[in-house]
């Protein structure tokens, strides 16, 4: 497979690094040439994790998030982290379809929450544990940028999702030493990041959440108010042109070939997009098998996650869905296994978590086939 590395600061590279430099960075007539896709990627890439406001003003789509790299480019916290930042960018995995593409790229840096309990809210003790510590122990974000292309010129169509998923958990855990805006884009939210909201981000579901900090100005359903309500008043967009159904969950088992038979049925053309990364990250958390897929528009999303273990598949289900109960159309959580759905804007969102397998599906678009769609993925899956 062909992996683009770069490294993001001059550096001691363990071994490890030296041969992964060596094999990627070499150059030679039979080496594959960056697309133009995996140049705009990039060139957002160099821009976030150089915390460069100005190289971000010249990127279309990341207008939104200036004011947040305004407000955190002076932080000795985050930029100590960042600059000890390297990124991949898998060329083999970049998905075009028409005029939308999808680049997976996968970004590995210090442990910055163990940094920040050994600091015990010191900047100067937090600054010097992420210097101090060993390539060994840092982890790989998986998370997707997503462009629109017109004649090989890409506009950025994620940037604050994408954003938000790569560093609201660096900034939650450098909360003490930085201060941020309730206005700004990345939030410090206090539930996990879901890669989904990105594209095969593995993550991006998450950035989509109803919660109060969210970007999305739409006052979130309250509990004197169903969230599936056709007259609920809402100032970004007309709502669902169709309702999530209730369904009636209940615990199965689930793996990867289990989901991807699912999909395979009850969206085929989707299925056709499938990506399987291997063990990765969704947001902070460890997975150990990640899969996604999108439909045509990237409108449709499916996401299984595989955990070590069923207590690290539980926290993450109880961070995504617990401050959602009233606005959910189903709402069943147990020990070993758990369905939440809820729609709010122009989402539509369904969870399900059994032993150490998470699924996801999400319509980011109101359009009634895509609710429908959902739909019937929800009823299969809890037939």
């Amino acid at each position: 497979m062909n992996m683009k590395v770069k490294k993001l600061a001059c550096v001691t590279l363990s071994i490890a690094m030296i041969i992964s430099a060596a094999a990627c960075g070499k150059k030679s007539g039979k080496k594959k040439e960056a697309s133009p896709a995996g140049e705009a990627a990039e060139t957002v890439l160099e821009a976030v994790t150089s915390l460069s406001v100005k190289k971000l003003k010249k990127i279309n789509g990341m207008e939104e998030t200036i004011d947040t790299f305004e407000a955190i480019a002076s932080s000795d916290a985050i930029k100590a982290v960042l600059d000890k930042a390297s990124y991949e960018i898998n060329e083999d995995d970049i998905k075009e379809k028409k005029k939308k593409t999808t680049v997976p790229v996968t970004v590995t840096m210090p442990d910055y929450e163990a940094a920040a309990e050994e600091a015990e809210g010191d900047e100067d003790d937090f600054i010097e544990a992420i210097e101090a510590q060993k390539e060994k122990k840092y982890i790989s974000v998986d998370v997707t940028l997503e462009f629109e292309n017109d004649d090989d010129e890409y506009t950025l169509t994620n940037g604050p999702e994408f954003c938000e998923e790569l560093l609201a958990p660096v900034l939650e855990a450098c909360e003490d030493f930085i201060e941020i805006s309730p206005s700004t884009e990345v939030t410090l939210e206090t539930d996990e990041t879901d890669p989904t909201t990105a594209a095969p981000t593995d993550d991006t579901a998450a950035t989509t959440e109803p919660t109060d900090e969210t970007k999305d100005t739409t006052p979130a359903p309250t509990d004197d108010t169903s969230a599936t309500d056709d007259t609920t008043a809402t100032t970004a967009s007309s709502g669902p042109a169709a309702k999530l159904e209730k369904v009636t969950p209940k615990k199965i088992k689930i793996d990867k070939d289990i989901f991807e038979k699912l999909l395979k049925e009850v969206d085929p053309d989707s299925a056709k997009s499938i990506i399987s990364t291997g063990a990765g990250s969704v947001g902070s958390t460890a997975t150990t098998e990640t899969v996604v897929a999108y439909d045509a528009e990237f409108e449709l999303m499916y996401q299984y996650y595989e955990f070590a273990d069923v207590a690290t598949a539980k926290g993450y289900f109880d961070s995504m869905t617990g401050s959602l109960k009233s606005i959910c159309t189903n709402y069943e959580v147990s020990d070993d296994w758990g369905y939440v759905s809820y729609q709010y804007s122009d989402y539509t969102c369904i969870y399900y978590f059994s032993d150490n397998g998470m699924i996801v599906a999400l319509s980011m678009s109101s359009a009634a086939e895509k609710i429908e769609k959902i739909n019937e993925f929800a009823k299969a899956l809890c037939k």
